[in-house]
Parts: C-alpha cells; structure tokens; sequence
C-alpha cells in the first residue's frame, strides 16, 4: 500500500481535530470552574475543581512545548486550542443570555 499522500502537512494540519477537542474539554471543564466559584465561593472548592489543574497544565506544555524547536503540528494543535476559545465564548454567552431571558419571560408570567 503506497502512502504518497501522507505528508508532512496533512500530519500537521490533521493536528487541528484533536485541539479542538482538547479546547472544548477546557471550556467546559474551565466554565465549570467558574460556575463553582459562584455558588460556593470556597477555596476548597477551588482547588479540587478540575477546571484550573487541567488550565494550568494546558499552559505549562504550550510553554514547554513551544518555547524550543518542535514539529510543526503542535502549532496547529495549540492554534486549535486557543481558536476553541474563540469559537465557544460567543456561543456559550449567546445561551446564557437566552436562558436568563427565557426565566424573567416565566418570573413575569408570560408565555413564549
């Protein structure tokens, strides 16, 4: 079987689907974080919430990954992770405002 089109670009470039996935496990795991520091508003909370240990982690190998010579696909993988980002903030503040908008509707009585 002959892989002439495997190249070293498309291995890079196929580096894009798992920071996207890894980028919305921290979005999730990050926002849950954040919801959990408004309800209980307790330091134990905080530091047993997986949110800012996966954070933190996912900085540390982006700086030790990047800051010397590494292959090309960690560019695009850490380009995807930061780009998650950007493509989940608008929609997830998009829903909170519709879910908030959709409680005051029934508070106010209301029908759709």
């Amino acid at each position: 079987m002959n892989l002439y089109f495997v190249t070293p670009e498309l291995i890079a470039f196929l580096a894009v689907l798992p920071g996207l996935f890894v980028g919305t496990l921290l979005i999730s795991r990050v926002g849950s974080w954040m919801q959990t520091m408004v309800k209980h508003r307790s330091a134990v909370a905080a530091l047993l919430h997986s949110g800012p240990w996966l954070l933190g982690v996912t900085i540390y190998a982006a700086f030790y990954l990047l800051r010397s010579p590494h292959a090309p696909a960690w560019d695009w993988f850490f380009g995807a992770v930061g780009a998650t980002a950007l493509l989940w903030v608008p929609i997830l503040i998009f829903l909170a405002r519709r879910k908030r908008t959709e409680i005051h509707r029934r508070r106010a009585g209301s029908p759709r």
